[in-house]
């Protein structure tokens, strides 16, 4: 479970990265309450659609900014990372 966690807080910094902070080593952490968020969400059986929602949800209203276009590909990731913990 603390690899899954681990790997989504990865995906997260790496790849989804609304604000454009991975390149500051300082703030390693800034998306990390959100993975946490996923990650109740995957083990609650939620749906795609759900966390697609929350990812579009935390850049428009939570963060400020528009859709960055990643957010499908992301969540494809996000379910790859859960379903390989299974």
């Amino acid at each position: 479970m603390t690899d899954e966690l681990e790997q989504l807080k990865t995906l997260l910094w790496k790849e989804w990265d609304p604000i454009g902070v991975n390149d500051i080593g300082d703030h390693k952490d800034e998306y990390d309450s959100y993975a946490f968020q996923i990650f109740v969400m995957l083990n609650e059986d939620r749906a795609e659609e759900d966390v697609l929602t929350y990812l579009n949800w935390l850049e428009t209203d939570h963060i400020g900014l528009g859709l960055s276009g990643k957010n499908e590909k992301i969540v494809d990731r996000i379910f790859e990372i859960h379903r390989s913990g299974k």
